[in-house]
């Protein structure tokens, strides 16, 4: 039978011996998670910038091709 403490500690094996069994520690910190949540969030905004740079320029291409009008080869009467 296991038993949970409220100091985090695990009561482990027979409730005769009431021996405690510390659990392991977590190696990573929450500087690291937070890092890791910073960094991940970044990376999202810096991929959100470049997608609407490269629309806005689809757009400003568009708007460019539209205001071109074809040449017009008009045959200039003798």
């Amino acid at each position: 039978m296991v038993i949970a403490s409220s100091n985090g500690n695990v009561q482990s094996g027979d409730l005769h011996g009431m021996a405690y069994k510390q659990l392991p520690k977590i190696q990573t910190s929450i500087k690291d998670f937070a890092t890791e949540m910073l960094l991940r969030s970044q990376k999202r905004l810096e991929d959100s910038t470049s997608e609407h740079r490269r629309h806005v320029q689809e757009i400003t291409n568009i708007r460019i091709k539209t205001k071109i009008r074809p040449k017009l080869e008009l045959s200039r009467p003798k």
